[in-house]
C-alpha cells in the first residue's frame, strides 16, 4: 500500500498477469521453478515506471494545452478532434441479418480465444 500511496495510484498492479506476460518468466514457470524475487521486483518497478511516465506525459500535455490553447498562432498545433459519422438506414430484416452475422463472427472469435 505504501508504494501505491507514494505513487498516487488507486489500484494495484496484477502481478500474476504481469509475470506470465514475459517469455523468460513463462519458461521458469513451465520448468516448475520459483520466480526469483529480484526478477519480480524488477518487473514491478518497471511497471511502476511506465505508470509514472504516463502520468508525466499526461501532465505535460495538459500544461501545454493550457498554455497554448487560447493562442491563435498555435491553433494549428492543437486541432480539434474530427468525428465523421455515417448513418446507414436499413430495413428491419436487413438489420436483423447483419446483427445475426455479427453475433456469429463474435461467437467464433470467442470460441477461438477460449481454445
Amino acid at each position: 500500500m505504501h508504494i501505491l500511496k507514494t505513487r498516487g495510484l488507486d489500484m494495484g498492479i496484477c502481478l500474476s498477469s504481469l509475470l506470465v506476460s514475459r517469455p523468460e518468466v513463462r519458461e521458469i514457470i513451465d520448468r516448475g521453478d520459483m520466480i526469483p524475487d529480484t526478477l519480480v521486483g524488477d518487473m514491478l518497478l518497471e511497471a511502476l515506471l511506465v505508470v509514472d511516465f504516463l502520468k508525466l506525459l499526461f501532465d505535460k500535455l495538459s500544461e501545454l494545452h493550457t498554455r497554448f490553447a487560447d493562442d491563435p498562432r498555435m491553433e494549428h498545433r492543437f486541432p480539434r478532434p474530427l468525428f465523421k459519422v455515417v448513418m446507414l438506414y436499413v430495413d428491419e430484416e436487413t438489420s436483423i441479418k447483419r446483427q445475426m452475422e455479427r453475433a456469429k463472427v463474435a461467437s467464433l472469435h470467442n470460441k477461438r480465444v477460449m481454445d
